[in-house]
């Protein structure tokens, strides 16, 4: 799409600053080595002889080894990402918004203790993403996984909110009816959500827990 060719452009020139080739340029340059260099000095008059010294270079072959390849971790791309994502979502265009938390949780770099605000946030986004496009099993895995990585206490609410949702739709009642119960509990330390907006949350998850009291056994079972 156009549209997310324009987003990207704030992009392009780092990666043409930090693409694969300007990276083996520098990497050349800096292990060469003061003999190789004066070598170079002798050869810039014949093209062929000092591309032919260059490529035989082995700093050089060791670069264009052909290895396994992992796109670098980028916090600042991965933020922006999640911005753009945040961008679609509330156009209503979830299958770019899907892209774009996808490509920003690919982008975010981890902690050595395995958390990350910013990654557990990105999940939880595109957790809402799946659910709107009715794909609720992949976004019960994201929930669970934006918890473990580190999403903030003052907004996990909303996200045990968006589980039970999930699990009543399965009919997982007594998993539901606990992630209802545990929405509530962290609806305390939603310290940005204002009172009003605390008090509609919570009569909508009573609301709900009263129909899960009012239901025959059977139906509370998952």
């Amino acid at each position: 799409m156009a549209g997310r060719g324009e987003m990207f452009m704030e992009f392009e020139e780092k990666r043409r600053q930090e693409g694969f080739f300007p990276k083996l340029h520098k990497g050349v340059c800096e292990q060469m080595g003061e003999e190789n260099i004066d070598k170079l000095e002798t050869l810039k008059e014949n093209t062929a002889d000092l591309l032919k010294f260059t490529h035989d270079l082995k700093v050089y072959q060791e670069g264009l080894e052909i290895k396994e390849f992992f796109p670098e971790k980028n916090l600042y791309e991965g933020k922006a990402k999640k911005d753009y994502g945040n961008k679609a979502y509330q156009k209503g265009q979830d299958l770019d918004a899907l892209y774009l938390y996808t490509q920003a949780i690919i982008a975010i770099p981890v902690g050595e203790d395995g958390k990350s605000r910013e990654l557990a946030i990105c999940l939880a986004n595109r957790s809402a993403v799946l659910f709107s496009l009715k794909a609720y099993s992949m976004a019960l895995d994201d929930i669970k996984l934006s918890l473990e990585v580190g999403y903030p206490d003052e907004l996990a609410y909303k996200l045990y909110d968006r589980r039970a949702k999930i699990l009543v739709l399965f009919k997982q009642m007594a998993d539901a009816e606990d992630a209802y119960r545990t929405a509530i509990k962290y609806l305390d330390k939603a310290t940005k959500l204002s009172a009003e907006k605390k008090k509609q949350f919570e009569q909508e998850v009573q609301h709900a827990l009263s129909l899960f009291q009012k239901a025959p056994a059977s139906f509370r079972k998952n």
